[in-house]
């Protein structure tokens, strides 16, 4: 099977079996639990070393050593001084003669004891299933992943090509755009052109340009190879030949296709893509925004939410909403407004209820995902000092109270009788970020996990085929006030309450880093810091998806013993596979004892952290507060049961396979976001 594929069925916890009973079934399932406390509730007579070799790949068994090789005991024996001194040599030897291919690691470390591991480690229930069973499981992953409206990550791409190539005769609707729009360049299969429409021509170009010829933003000015030119004007043909392609909302950016068809050098086939030539090259302005803005200037925001609702239906209308109540006069005007902008998409609502859940106008922030990765963007002064769309706390709060009537009259009743956990109040919807990497034990960002008593966090950071790549933690007060801990200033800092394993370059072999983190004794140190974000950065000139690395968190008793790396105690372990060299790992919220998932890769060439702003992550720390899957299921539910045994739906994370009832937990993300197109 696919390695991919493999690691999505681990990832839900499910290993596969050839079928036969295996010879070292008993010995296998021992190792399983023994190593990676895997405890196998079903299938375990067909258990085999496979699965051994599977689960040390995904959770990790032969990470390389880091710099100080018997952290934490050993680094907590060194002076400031020694810890400076070792770190100093170690640049002056790799970065100074440019020896990176071997690890570096501590002159001064004193001889260590490393006792055998007798940790606690909670165990994990995995199921081995059949082949058939297991295509079975992929073929529904398939769904679940192109029933998405959110634009997958780069590995998730790679993903959905497996299932692709594995069940080529089925292809599901397809429900995002960007997701269509990057298969068919991928695949140049034109069964994914049914999933777009004349106005995704510019989407397909962006991703063509980034592919395949690693360009970024200018659209205007293709330079494409004969053959990319006569397959797009091609695909311009066939949507022309469709009854009614939406050729009205293409003139709301005709400046980029006015240049993009001069430079494919676009001749028309039929009369309705002459026509629509003609116009783009005219100089009328036939765009809706133009209309929409004279209304708004002649006849008000009313008349102006009136045309924009009949020309491009509610949830364009949703998307201008601060646009017009921005410009109501009155509190009667503002509820004009709102009682035409009623809608059926429920993702539109979902995005807005976030967007006015917080009735306080504070720093805005542009946030959001291009070409799998995060992009922020910060208001400037000038801008907040221009700025004309402010809306008042009422104005506001009567927007968010609209907008949860509207998700209830849309979404109440669609999933029948549910019983849902409590435990999904922590878990985050993912509607609204592209920029994650899907691994095992990751979750939506935002989502929340409560730290269990008597352990500590350690965090890990592990690579190859990259010279150096850094972990590092960055906290944050409530007023957004940075204290970096990095190999930059941990030399004078380490405690019994953070330490540090030390800044090693490894090259092509590969290199560790690692943090521990006592939560308590942080607190104490470190009163006034709330969150620690955990950061990941490639120091030398490469991006994530050129190099591998990998990263997540194991939770170790406060007095550890065994190995540094211990896969057993490993709660998370993903790859960051996205074309930048900066990403948001994870964050402790202090105050909470809770682990807030952020799992985000920001675009741009950050080396070091503590160089881009942190404030935008306000919004994932409190996106559980706004709304959560429990809010989200109990909403659409036509009844609530009150045991998982009268339920035609579970959601939550328990054992209930018994019951042969249809479950959602939290690691199933795309059923998640496929929730709101239930019917």
């Amino acid at each position: 099977m696919n390695e991919l594929l493999e690691e999505y069925l681990f990832s839900r916890r499910v290993l596969v079996s050839g079928g036969r009973a295996g010879e070292n079934a008993f010995e296998t399932v021992f190792a399983l639990a023994n190593l990676f406390a895997i405890r196998v509730s079903d299938g375990a007579p067909y258990a085999d070393p496979s699965m051994i070799r599977l689960a040390s790949r995904v959770l990790g068994r032969d990470v390389p050593a880091a710099f100080y090789r018997g952290f934490p005991a050993s680094v907590k024996r060194l002076s400031p001084d020694k810890l400076l001194f070792d770190q100093m040599v170690h640049y002056a030897v790799t970065y100074g003669f440019g020896r990176f291919d071997r690890a570096g690691h501590s002159l001064l470390e004193e001889e260590f004891d490393r006792l055998a591991f007798r940790e606690n480690a909670e165990p994990r229930d995995f199921r081995i299933v059949s082949e058939k069973e297991a295509e079975e499981l992929l073929r529904e992953g398939l769904r679940d992943l192109l029933a998405s409206t959110r634009r997958p990550d780069p590995r998730g791409i790679d993903l959905i090509l497996a299932l692709l190539a594995s069940f080529p005769e089925e292809l599901p609707p397809v429900a995002s755009r960007d997701t269509a729009a990057i298969l068919l360049v991928r695949t140049r299969d034109s069964r994914f052109l049914d999933f777009l429409d004349l106005p995704d021509v510019t989407r397909l170009l962006r991703e063509l340009w980034f592919a395949d010829y690693g360009g970024r933003e200018d659209l205007e000015n293709l330079t494409l190879k004969n053959r990319d030119r006569k397959w797009i004007a091609g695909l311009l043909d066939r949507l022309f030949e469709r009854e009614a392609p939406d050729e009205a909302s293409c003139f709301e950016k005709k400046k980029l296709w006015k240049g993009f068809l001069h430079s494919i050098h676009y001749a028309p086939k039929n009369a309705r893509a002459a026509s629509f030539l003609a116009r783009i090259r005219g100089g009328k302005n036939e765009s809706v925004s133009s209309r929409f803005e004279r209304a708004l200037s002649s006849s008000g925001a009313p008349a102006a939410a009136a045309l924009l609702r009949d020309e491009k239906g509610g949830a364009a209308l949703l998307r201008r909403l601060d646009h017009l109540l921005s410009r109501c006069r009155n509190g009667e005007e503002v509820a004009r407004v709102l009682s035409r902008a009623g809608t059926e998409n429920p993702r539109v609502l979902l995005s807005l209820l976030f967007h006015y859940g917080d009735p306080a106008e504070k720093e805005r922030f542009f946030v959001f995902t291009r070409l799998g990765t995060l992009r922020v963007h910060t208001e400037t002064a000038r801008e907040s000092a221009r700025r004309l769309s402010r809306l008042s706390p009422e104005t506001r709060a009567a927007a968010s109270a609209f907008i949860r009537s509207e998700l209830e009259r849309t979404l109440h009743g669609r999933l029948g009788k549910v019983w849902v956990d409590p435990a999904m109040k922590k878990i985050a919807l993912p509607f609204f970020q592209g920029a994650q990497t899907p691994g095992f034990g990751t979750l939506t960002p935002g989502s929340r996990i409560a730290l269990p008593p008597g352990k500590k966090l350690r965090a890990f950071l592990y690579w190859e085929k990259v010279d150096d790549i850094d972990l590092s933690v960055i906290g944050l007060n409530g007023n957004w006030k940075e204290r970096e801990f990095s190999w930059r200033t941990m030399a004078g800092n380490q405690s019994e309450a953070i330490l540090y394993s030390g800044d090693q370059t490894a090259g092509f072999h590969g290199g560790s880093e690692f943090f521990d983190v006592s939560l308590d004794l942080f607190s104490a140190m470190y009163p006034g810091i709330r969150y620690l974000v955990f950061c990941a950065n490639v120091y030398s000139d490469a991006a994530f998806s050129s190099c591998v690395a990998r990263a997540g968190y194991m939770m170790r008793d406060e007095e550890d013993s065994g190995g540094i790396f211990e896969a057993k105690t490993v709660s998370s372990a993903f790859k960051i596979d996205a074309p930048s060299t900066f990403a948001y790992l994870y964050a402790l919220d202090l105050s909470a004892r809770e682990i807030v998932w952020l799992n985000l890769s920001r675009s741009g060439s950050t080396h070091v952290a503590g160089e881009t702003g942190f404030a935008f992550l306000d919004r994932a720390f409190r996106s559980t507060g706004v709304m959560n899957v429990y809010d989200l299921v109990t909403l659409m539910a036509s009844e609530a049961a009150d045991s998982p045994e009268k339920a035609d739906l579970i959601v939550g994370d328990g054992d209930y396979s018994a019951l042969g009832k249809e479950q959602i937990r939290s690691v199933d993300a795309e059923k998640i976001a496929a929730l709101p197109d239930r019917r």
